[in-house]
């Protein structure tokens, strides 16, 4: 499965937004920053700067001391938790 394109088809909350679309957008929108695209370095391409953020690529696939910080943890649990409320809830 590809996430590239995953954050781009995720809804945005505007005036004509329901309360219940704006749960479901708020449990779903951290998803743009965990899965935003991220090149590593390598020998011939310096990658982009790795990000601050939580972002699952990373921690996926170059787990190191300065991306899993306890602010990133507790963004992850965050997350996990309101995905599996919000699949709960609309019954996934």
């Amino acid at each position: 499965m590809k996430y590239g394109g995953f954050p781009d088809r995720l809804d945005v909350p505007d005036d004509e937004t329901s309360l219940e679309a704006v749960r479901s957008t708020c449990a779903l929108t951290p998803l743009r920053a965990a899965l935003k695209s991220y090149r590593f370095p390598s020998l011939n391409d310096h990658g982009d700067p790795m990000p601050t953020r939580f972002n699952r690529h990373v921690t996926v696939h170059e787990v190191c001391r300065a991306h899993s910080t306890p602010v990133n943890a507790v963004v992850v649990v965050m997350l996990a938790a309101s995905l599996l409320r919000e699949a709960h809830e609309v019954g996934w």
